[in-house]
């Protein structure tokens, strides 16, 4: 299948009002539908996509569909017409060579997708997921194959919707019918029960290989447990909110008034599922536990927020985009992050030398960054290239085992006893000056701003 190209601005809002000036609202959710063993090329907008999107910040709708299973299609040069940006304001919309708004029970299969967008690093992904329940995204191929030096030399700012490989705005379990239900999920002295269906899976990412130029290769939020395993995850960086060029800019976006880079480059993963044991305050635990117990009361109560990330390629090359920030891979949950047999690699220009420069002034700053209530970071190689970091990673968490990892730079760990095992090509007392120099960075970059911003 193909479709007309055409040069105008195209997009997905949807019109408020119809010509007769009749309200545009939502119709019956869509069921129990399979796309399957299809080719589609040469499309203007999506390959596979919704009618449109409301805007969401007036009118709080999104078409639904129920049981959504799209396999071995192949979709390639998606999304060549140029794109009509989203009016100010409105966030969480993007465009996908698959481009979904609400699903409950995804299954995505066996597609390869390739070459989305106008360009390379077009703002555009090859899947954009808006919200979804119970989401299985295994065995694609979304992959640019375009040559990466063609990125334009200015590109937009990153505020007219979701770019990169696979970019799921918000998933979880599937929920619990409240009403007819909740009565039975309630124990003793406790009238809280689960929002999601206890025992179910909120997402699901498995071998996967997705190769981007621009944006994140992986970006998820949500709440519920996630098995993120056996992906080959590239990109070359990701375009900051503040930033108009990337050659002047450089990655960087304003931190009050101070240069400070704080975009993710490769990997995002933000689960708010509370974990267990801390969501139900007990007589037992520690003073610190219901100290964060009482942090955490959100209003969001979920059987799980537990990050299961193993076995992962996540690369990132940075030498065509310049794009620079704050890490490669950040995860965060609330609950226990399980990271594992990873191999995170990083390849730049090298832009600073540890003698040179000033660590928060440009380049990544580390490899990764991984915070959680309770985490396992175990057996994984964190390897950069010369000058492509400040440190390898930071792993934090009340309860914390980080042992038996392989790293280029400095790992650094909270509370500094989680450290077991480790091995760095860093010398030890390299990587104690580089604290100290680090800590006397940020205390001086706090204090600028604090100055400037009364």
């Amino acid at each position: 299948m193909t479709s007309p190209v055409e040069t105008a601005g195209t997009t997905l809002m949807l019109p408020a009002t119809d010509s007769k000036g009749n309200q545009v609202v939502m119709g019956n959710p869509l069921q129990n539908i399979q796309i399957a063993r299809n080719r589609i090329r040469t499309i203007g907008l999506c390959g596979i996509g919704p009618v449109g999107f409301f805007n969401l910040a007036t009118t709080q709708e999104l078409v639904n569909i129920q049981n959504l299973t799209i396999t071995s299609n192949t979709i390639s040069t998606s999304l060549q017409n140029a794109i009509t940006p989203f009016a100010k304001g409105i966030t969480g919309l993007g465009y996908g060579a698959i481009c979904l708004p609400d699903v409950q029970n995804l299954i995505l299969r066996d597609n390869t997708i390739t070459d989305f967008g106008s360009v390379p690093g077009a703002q555009v992904c090859g899947i954009f997921l808006c919200s979804g329940e119970q989401v299985e995204i295994s065995r694609n191929q979304v992959i640019e194959t375009r040559d990466w030096s063609g990125i334009p030399a200015t590109t937009a700012a990153a505020i007219s919707g979701a770019q990169g490989g696979i970019v799921i705005n918000a998933v979880s379990p599937p929920s619990l019918d409240q009403t007819a239900t909740a009565a039975g999920w309630t124990c003793s002295g406790d009238g809280t029960p689960p929002m999601n269906q206890p025992g179910l899976p909120a997402l699901r990412v498995e071998e996967n290989v997705v190769r981007v130029p621009l944006g994140l290769a992986l970006g998820v939020a949500g709440a519920g447990p996630f098995s993120i395993v056996n992906n080959h995850l590239s990109s070359g960086g990701t375009v900051p909110a503040a930033s108009t060029s990337l050659a002047s800019q450089r990655g960087m976006v304003p931190f009050r008034s101070t240069q400070f880079p704080t975009n993710v480059l490769t990997v995002e993963i933000l689960n708010i599922g509370i974990a267990i044991d801390v969501e139900r305050i007990s007589p037992g635990l520690s003073v610190i536990d219901r100290v964060l117990s009482k942090l955490l009361k959100t209003g969001l109560t979920s059987s799980s927020g537990a990050v299961l990330f193993a076995n992962n390629i996540c690369q990132l090359e940075t030498r065509a985009s310049g794009a620079t920030g704050l890490a490669s891979v950040a995860i965060l949950t609330l609950d226990h992050l399980t990271f594992t047999n990873n191999h995170c690699w990083i390849d730049s220009c090298a832009r600073r030398e540890y003698s040179a420069d000033s660590f928060l002034s440009s380049a990544v700053l580390m490899d990764a960054v991984l915070v959680a209530a309770s985490l396992q970071v175990c057996g994984n190689r964190l390897q950069e290239s010369a000058g492509s970091v400040a440190f390898s990673g930071l792993t934090a968490g009340v309860r914390n085992i980080t042992a038996q990892n392989i790293t280029s730079y400095c790992l650094y760990t909270l509370p500094a006893s989680s450290s077991i095992n480790n091995i760095s090509f860093s010398p030890k007392g390299n990587c104690d000056d580089r604290l100290e120099r680090l800590i006397v960075e940020v205390e001086a970059l706090l204090a600028s701003s604090s100055t400037s911003n009364p």
